[in-house]
């Protein structure tokens, strides 16, 4: 049975990788046996109650609350999904018993995208003719990166993947090409259908590139279907 065959390692860390970073502090304060501040208390409560725990467990209880939490989300709610699709698509029956946990895993996360899964699929195609140049592109590299984890988070990647990609789950690989667009025309542009996003090399700042990318990215024209 696959909730057998999960270590609480696995789970855990599934979980951290789910839940914000303020969240996972106090997770990791708490599976250490850390003392909590009032304001670190009212984040595990919030989530033990996100998760249907109404009543305040006692304070020997939080780890194997915790843990309890993240069953619930990275192994009972994936089954429940798997589950409703074994039931809504007809195929060879044998396909569903050759299904691992590594699937599982890899379907929830796609459809709950956070931001290390993102990063960890991003490729990058640099210059390999000019030392100057590569700079420039690993410092875009860079500026981008800032821009996921501080300004787009968890919350707002389904917004940036339906640009970048035309839907709002993870794809296995998100491209990233460096161009010499200047001017209005080094704004970001895509190619959705082979989830390539382009970036001027031209920012001189993370400042000014994090607020053209938001600018732009709040934008109708970027809520239209992009395909270069």
């Amino acid at each position: 049975m696959i909730t057998g065959s999960c270590s609480a390692e696995v789970v855990m860390s599934s979980f951290l990788s789910y839940v914000s970073a303020s969240q996972r502090a106090v997770i990791q304060k708490t599976t250490q046996n850390d003392p909590l501040s009032c304001e670190e208390k009212l984040v595990l409560f919030s989530l033990f109650n996100d998760f249907g725990m109404t009543r305040t467990p006692e304070r020997q209880n939080y780890k194997d609350c915790v843990y309890k939490v993240a069953e619930m989300c990275c192994i009972y709610r994936s089954l429940g999904a798997m589950g409703k699709i074994c039931q809504g698509i007809k195929v060879y029956a044998g396909l569903w018993t050759s299904v691992k946990e590594s699937d599982i895993n890899e379907l929830y996360h796609s459809m709950r995208p956070a931001v290390p899964g993102v990063l960890s699929r991003i490729k990058y195609e640099f210059s390999d003719h000019s030392i100057t140049l590569r700079c420039a592109e690993e410092r875009i590299k860079e500026y981008l990166e800032i821009f996921i984890e501080d300004h787009i988070g968890d919350q707002g990647l389904p917004k940036l993947l339906q640009y970048w990609t035309a839907s709002n789950i993870l794809v296995p690989t998100l491209h990233v090409s460096i161009t010499c667009q200047e001017g209005a025309g080094r704004c970001p542009f895509v190619n959705s259908c082979i989830a390539q996003l382009n970036l001027s090399r031209m920012f001189v700042s993370c400042e000014e590139f994090v607020h053209e990318f938001k600018c732009y990215l709040d934008s109708r024209e970027a809520q239209e279907f992009d395909s270069f």
